[in-house]
């Protein structure tokens, strides 16, 4: 006798294989959400911050060409290790920092960007070199900019 099995009505759901919710929101994507929604509508209000009330950096006249032609986050990579060198008083030239150690974490997070984002931005500015890397104990690595004329 064959088996029969009882057709579906469409009132019958289908069974489903039970999924657990995963979040796809990052930490990273939730940091620049709180950063912009908290700094914009800051310096909209009452303007950027002056040089002589904190820190600031004078940007090469080069940057510009990098910010029209480059992508957002090579861009924002070498911003980063520029803030973090020449944009801090230290032992450099002109009493500016020449070396900075900084993790790709590092620079994700003070780039409001995604750890993977900030390690392909860094690739891609060292290739091109825009950016110079040495290694340090530990299997770590300091940053500096190309400057011409200046020598480590």
């Amino acid at each position: 006798m064959p088996h029969h099995t009882p057709a579906m009505s469409a009132s019958t759901p289908a069974p489903t294989k039970k999924r657990q919710a995963v979040s796809r929101t990052s930490k990273y994507a939730v940091n620049r959400l709180l950063e912009t929604a908290f700094t914009l509508p800051r310096i909209q209000e009452h303007g950027f911050t002056h040089p002589q009330n904190g820190h600031w950096l004078m940007l090469p006249p080069e940057f510009d060409a990098l910010l029209a032609y480059e992508h957002k986050v090579v861009a924002q990579v070498v911003l980063v290790i520029m803030r973090h060198t020449i944009g801090v008083k230290a032992d450099g030239p002109y009493d500016r920092g020449l070396w900075v150690q900084l993790s790709v974490r590092d620079i994700a997070t003070f780039a409001h960007i995604l750890p993977g984002n900030a390690q392909h931005g860094l690739k891609v500015a060292l290739q091109k070199g825009y950016v110079k890397r040495r290694p340090i104990p530990g299997k770590r690595f300091e940053y500096s900019m190309h400057w011409r004329g200046i020598e480590d």
